[in-house]
């Protein structure tokens, strides 16, 4: 008599293996089938996607380091040479253990294993099945792949050389990631792309600056562009190239192409339509809370709609097989992050800019670049910006874009915020190491609360201040009868400057300095980074010996109590002495 199982899992990736370890610390009694040619589990990611990728992404990143920076730090190394197959073998050999992991984790959580791709037919006895069959490669028509000069994401993972000129179809992640990968290693790199912008899913703002940062490493683009068809030669490939909206084609040489279009959900041919179960016009199974139109039948990850990101589908097996074992299971999609692990990285969570004005939504933006922070000047690492964005009442932390060394590790803090339903206000309450990269996250969300726009002057260390009527009407001030009269004293423009302190920017949100001797005006009623940067000119202003002159709403008692423990002299709006243009 066969066992009867709890759950039965189709698919050992991200999402099905996590499924199974959940299972059975839920104590179900679990199994799970795998047909991968290899018998390794792990899936995609884990094999040919995610971890291999990252492992030469890494590899790559400290080769171009040490051939062209390690010099202009004082490290001498002699001429630095390439040993692929060496690279190769380090990126199997971080497959191998990690897959050797999920082995162990699917024992020690007492999940019986199914792994053979000659398997025929399996009789299995289950309660619950979860489809866990997760993406495959979306195929370009008139684009062969063969793996050898036409290839996927896995082919690229195995060139046996370095390509002299490497085609990218598609400027999405995966494109990206892999193209900067053999670019590194010294081939020519094109990415031709459909579209009129690069990382089409992410914030405008984020895809402009970093295709601009790419294109001063080296990488060619052709947006607007489709590819129509590819002859193989007997040592390229040609590739015919036209305009998106028609027009006459161009044909491109290639050493090696690169399919990057995408993916979509490995669904065919799973004899779905045999059990009911329905999926949609894309081939993505239909859920509601996992369940299909099939009793008993459940799926998760790539096959179902949302992100498709291993980490997604993690989160999907664990609420699945917890809803199975009748507790509350939930996923939010609008707080999953997206990464691109090139340099510097790109990482994105929640709604963009363009997305935000489509839906009619009222919000601030915040944004500091990489430039402004200490510990990316000392590193030489500057590229990029931290951009939030926040709702316009609330200040509920609507998106966040990040361009920039350590992008994927800096967007943790705003994905827990969000997942709280914190405020830009939460971001900058909590202390943060100032000789690190993560206080580029608080210059950007106190400048949400922007009441005067400043340019910084770097050369005479100053930072001009102004703010037009329209501005101070945003945030509430322009109602006042005395701000109003002081704009009109200024000619409907208030300028000012101030002494410009490394690690911030002087218009980041919470205060502002306006220097007659010095003078400092808060714009946003106890923002703990106003009262820093209020510390900070305070104690320098008594180096040396000026006059210090705060303002504050009469009935603002936060500010005044901490005036008060300064030592400093304050009085109420109504004695401003302002600097006309």
């Amino acid at each position: 008599m066969s066992e009867l199982y709890d759950v039965v899992i189709i698919g050992a990736g991200p999402g099905g293996y996590n499924a199974a370890i959940r299972a059975g610390q839920l104590g179900l009694k679990a199994a799970i089938i795998e047909k991968r040619d290899n018998k390794k589990l792990g899936g995609t990611c884990l094999n040919v996607g995610c971890i291999p990728s990252k492992a030469l992404l890494h590899a790559s990143e400290l080769y171009e380091a040490a051939e062209k920076n390690f010099e202009s730090l004082g490290i001498k190394t002699g001429k630095v040479s390439l040993d692929l197959p060496q690279m190769l073998k380090q990126k199997s050999d971080a497959v191998e253990g990690l897959t050797k992991g999920v082995e162990f984790l699917m024992k020690k959580n007492k999940v019986k294993t199914f792994a053979s791709p000659a398997m025929k037919r399996l009789n299995l006895k289950q309660k619950n099945i979860v489809i866990a069959t997760g993406s495959e490669v979306t195929p370009l028509p008139g684009v062969e792949i063969d793996e050898q000069k036409i290839v996927s994401s896995t082919g690229a993972l195995e060139f046996s050389s370095v390509p002299k000129h490497l085609v990218v179809i598609g400027g999405g992640v995966i494109g990206l990631e892999l193209g900067s990968v053999w670019r590194r290693l010294g081939a020519k790199v094109t990415v031709v792309e459909f579209l009129d912008k690069i990382l089409p899913t992410m914030d405008g703002e984020v895809s402009k600056q970093f295709q601009r940062i790419l294109k001063k490493q080296g990488v060619e683009f052709k947006l607007s562009s489709k590819v129509t068809g590819a002859e193989k030669l007997k040592t390229k490939v040609k590739l015919s190239v036209e305009p998106a909206a028609g027009g006459d084609a161009e044909a491109i040489d290639a050493d090696a192409v690169l399919v990057a279009i995408g993916r979509r959900p490995y669904t065919a041919g799973l004899g779905l339509e045999n059990v009911g179960v329905e999926t949609d016009g894309r081939g993505f199974i239909v859920t509601d809370h996992f369940k299909t139109s099939a009793a008993g039948v459940w799926a998760i990850g790539d096959c179902i709609t949302g992100p498709m990101l291993a980490h997604k589908a993690e989160d999907d097996g664990t609420a699945c097989i917890e809803l199975i074992a009748g507790k509350a299971g939930h996923v939010n999609y609008d707080t999953v992050p997206n990464v691109v692990y090139t340099y510097p990285e790109v990482a994105s969570v929640g709604q963009t800019e363009e997305q935000l004005k489509e839906a009619g939504v009222a919000y601030k933006v915040g944004k500091f670049p990489f430039a402004a922070n200490s510990r990316a000047k000392t590193n030489h690492e500057t590229d990029g910006f931290v951009k939030i964005l926040a709702d316009a009442t609330t200040d509920r932390v609507l998106g966040c874009h990040i361009v920039g060394v350590e992008a994927g590790e800096l967007i943790a803090e705003a994905v827990s915020v969000m997942e709280f339903g914190g405020a830009s206000e939460d971001i900058a309450r909590v202390s943060e190491d100032s000789i690190t990269i993560r206080p580029v996250e608080r210059g950007d969300v106190n400048a949400v609360y922007e009441l005067i726009c400043g340019l910084a002057d770097h050369e005479n260390e100053r930072a001009y201040l102004t703010a037009t009527p329209e501005r101070l009407a945003q945030t509430g001030f322009g109602d006042n009868p005395q701000w109003r009269g002081f704009v009109a004293e200024s000619r409907g423009k208030l300028v000012g400057y101030a002494t410009y302190t490394q690690g911030f920017h002087i218009w980041s949100g919470a205060a502002r300095i306006l220097l007659d001797d010095i003078y400092v005006l808060p714009a946003y009623r106890g923002a703990s980074l106003g009262e820093q940067l209020m510390r900070r000119v305070f104690e320098q202003a008594a180096d040396i010996g000026a006059d210090v002159s705060w303002t504050v709403l009469p009935d603002n008692d936060r500010a005044i109590a901490f005036y008060r423990r300064l030592g400093a002299n304050y009085q109420t709006i109504g004695k401003c002495r302002w600097q006309p243009e």
